[in-house]
């Protein structure tokens, strides 16, 4: 996470989402595997891993999937991370944390990650480094529709762009009247001229997070991730973010499950086993997953998924266990 608008959050909000999740305590699958969840602020909403995805991450893995859960802040010492996440069988990554403060602390660990954080795809050694990023916004970048929005709004406003243009020769015996018209058709022309061009020179963003999308696409079917599901599948109940990567700026290594439902060259669930090839030709120490759920700050994400989006987060926890067996 890079930047969100921060939200105000009662306290009595919270505690209705957290005793929703203790409802389960009865009802623990087997499992008692050692998880570490890798937890940030939110954006510095919270203290550190009290979110409540993160809270609902921790109660959700140990209530209803029966595993022992450890929980460690971002910014924790590089060692003392490296050595928790050597410790676990599985790192959880929600994206409360801040990419900067994770960095690349265990990117050498054998241990599976599941990682929710579009802004450490370059970090893991999924994409392009150099590859241009947005947050939120679409694989289509800075349209030209956008482009003419800002300028009617700079216009709205009383600021001009000075434009160059040429008005072409007025007919003879045209009036004042016909030539303010020609004046003013040569300038809008040069205006759409001139934020074509400037839309067409903006370098299309590789990965990212893309906002108000509700639904992705399997396009793996028979893989462990795909949690059984196919076609389109609508994860979130209400529009939220995504994270994505474009097909062009992924490692060799990757195996795509799941892309945007409008952008099918833009994964959104992928992974890299253990011993592929990362973007720079090195091997994967371990399995390395990443999932489409991107935090909404404050209201949180994974409390509020469809039962397909728990299905697909479930089925990720449970293939990384096996370690990746049955690829």
């Amino acid at each position: 996470m890079n930047r969100k608008q921060a939200l105000t959050l009662g306290a009595v909000g919270l505690s209705a989402v957290l005793a929703g999740s203790l409802v389960f305590a009865q009802e623990a699958a087997p499992g008692n595997k050692h998880i570490l969840i890798i937890c940030g602020t939110e954006n510095n909403i919270y203290t550190a891993c009290t979110s409540i995805d993160d809270i609902w991450l921790r109660n959700h893995l140990r209530l209803d999937m029966g595993h022992r859960v450890t929980m460690i802040p971002h910014n924790a010492d590089a060692a003392e991370m490296l050595a928790a996440a050597d410790a676990a069988d599985l790192v959880i990554i929600p994206e409360s944390v801040t990419s900067g403060q994770v960095g690349r602390k265990v990117v050498s660990t054998t241990t599976p990650i599941i990682q929710m954080e579009s802004f450490l795809q370059d970090e893991f050694g999924f994409v392009n480094p150099a590859a241009p990023t947005v947050d939120p916004g679409t694989p289509d970048g800075v349209t030209a529709r956008q482009m003419e929005d800002a300028w009617e709004l700079l216009a709205d406003i009383g600021l001009n762009i000075d434009i160059d243009f040429e008005v072409p020769a007025a007919p003879a015996g045209a009036d004042a009247a016909a030539i303010a018209a020609l004046t003013e058709d040569a300038y809008e022309a040069a205006v759409e001229a001139a934020i074509e061009a400037a839309a067409a020179a903006v370098e299309k963003p590789l990965f990212g997070a893309i906002a108000n999308v509700t639904d992705l696409v399997i396009v793996d079917p028979t893989h462990p991730l795909a949690a059984g599901l196919s076609g389109r599948v609508t994860v979130y109940p209400i529009p939220a973010e995504m994270n994505w990567a474009m097909a062009e700026t992924l490692a060799p290594g990757v195996h795509v499950v799941a892309t945007l439902s409008d952008y099918p060259d833009a994964a959104t669930i992928y992974f890299i086993p253990e011993g592929g090839e990362l973007f720079d030709g090195t091997p994967a120490p371990g399995l390395r997953i990443t999932l489409f759920v991107e935090n909404s700050n404050a209201i949180g994400t994974h409390h509020r998924m469809t039962e397909d989006g728990h299905r697909l987060f479930d089925a990720a926890v449970n293939w990384a266990l096996s370690q990746g067996s049955g690829m």
